[in-house]
């Protein structure tokens, strides 16, 4: 397998990846957004700074994974 087609299929993955996993990340998006609101405005509770820790660790997972994924690492950091 040369290089070109190595690199068309870890694009292909990463394009895969994103499709199937951009309108879930955007939920867990809007759900930290409330969380962080209820935290300026009220405090959070114990289980909603443990949910909070949660999805930010969901980010941080999906942000290397795709990372790993990338052909080009210093481009997807610098988009990314």
């Amino acid at each position: 397998m040369d290089k070109d087609q190595l690199k068309e299929e870890r694009m292909e993955l990463l394009s895969q990846i994103n499709s199937l996993f951009d309108f879930p990340l955007m939920l867990l998006s809007i759900l930290w957004l409330i969380l962080i609101i209820i935290d300026l405005v009220y405090g959070l509770s114990p289980t909603l700074q443990t949910l909070s820790f949660f999805i930010w660790g969901i980010f941080i997972v999906d942000f290397f994974i795709e990372l790993e994924v990338s052909p080009n690492k210093k481009g997807y950091l610098k988009e990314n």
